[in-house]
């Protein structure tokens, strides 16, 4: 099946928010990116299920592809990066010997807890997101999928309530199955088809709507955690922020060469949200040592952040390269032919 370019595009934007997210502190800017970056990859994964699930697939099919697009580099990068955090990392940044053990027992339990996620904290999101396929697979199967993904948002809102914490993210997938449902009737009812003027009218009422939130610094809430503040405003942010990301995929479509740029990011996106944040600290503290500058305040300035940002994503570069070309296993990919 051809690839959605649009759909690349908009993964190559949020990958590049993700990075940035990571990098920048204490700014408006950082609270606008949190507001929607990770709703954003569950709404597209509902319009990918759209595009390209086989409605005769059996679940043990379906199950082991899963299980080799996001189960396998889940564990190898989880163990890879354990091994890491072990032996440098952990002494560096002064964390307590006490959380070893949690940390690699949670490399296979996967509760959504930051402190159990210390290696590397964006792994949780191939937890979740492999949990919420997992779902999302069944609810297919019924036919009022609205009224299955509804009852399972809300026993994910009642987990969230009593601060529940289930194995493999599954409280957290209870809710995202939920975004990647709106993703999925986004694609099925081809809202996603360009009328400009529609086009634009969604991107002004979607910047208002995140400037609203971001300028009042308004609580929305987190998948990761499962915990939210208000689930209504939760939801706006959420989709206001994925359609303006999606509509914005759509202009800069018609840019060759801007469109080349993040086209690629997005279909690399999943090396890059595996790899980027024990790189983005090794080049933040590398920077600081460098040019003299308090970690603080580089990661509290725009432009600092950006630079840093653009490092990160330029090193991965040659990464994406090594693991594309010679270890494509370890994200669940065939190897290239010679």
């Amino acid at each position: 099946m051809k690839r959605d370019i649009t759909i690349d595009i908009a993964k190559g934007i949020g990958i590049v928010l993700v990075v940035l997210g990571h990098v920048l502190i204490n700014s408006d800017i950082n609270r606008l990116i949190y507001l929607f970056h990770m709703p954003l990859f569950f709404f597209i994964s509902g319009i990918i299920f759209y595009s390209t699930y086989n409605k005769n697939i059996k679940f043990k099919d379906y199950l082991l592809k899963k299980i080799k697009s996001i189960l396998i580099p889940y564990f190898i990068f989880s163990i890879i990066y354990f091994i890491y955090w072990y032996f440098i990392e952990r002494e560096i940044r002064l964390q307590p010997e006490s959380l070893i053990t949690s940390n690699f027992y949670n490399i296979f339990l996967a509760y959504g807890i930051h402190d159990y996620f210390l290696p590397n904290v964006v792994m949780w999101f191939l937890a979740c997101l492999f949990s919420s396929y997992i779902l999302f697979y069944f609810i297919n199967k019924f036919k009022y999928m609205s009224i299955i993904s509804l009852i399972l948002l809300f026993i994910g809102l009642l987990l969230s309530h009593y601060d529940i914490r289930l194995p493999w993210l599954l409280d957290s997938a209870l809710v995202a199955q939920f975004i990647m449902y709106c993703g999925y009737k986004y694609k099925e009812k081809n809202l996603d088809k360009v009328n400009y003027f529609i086009l634009v009218l969604e991107i002004i009422i979607s910047i208002i709507v995140l400037y609203i939130f971001m300028k009042y610094n308004i609580m929305t809430g987190s998948i990761f955690i499962n915990n939210y503040h208000n689930f209504i405003y939760f939801m706006i942010v959420s989709i206001s922020g994925t359609i303006l990301i999606l509509n914005i995929s759509k202009l800069i479509n018609l840019s060759k060469i801007v469109s080349i740029v993040f086209s690629y990011l997005g279909k690399n996106s999943i090396i890059i949200m595996i790899c980027h944040e024990p790189i983005k600290r090794i080049i933040l503290l590398l920077y600081s040592i460098y040019f003299d500058i308090k970690l603080d305040i580089i990661r509290s300035d725009l432009s600092y952040s950006l630079l840093i940002t653009f490092i990160v994503i330029v090193v991965l570069v040659p990464i994406i390269f090594i693991i594309n070309r010679y270890l494509p296993f370890m994200i669940g990919r065939k190897k290239i032919k010679e």
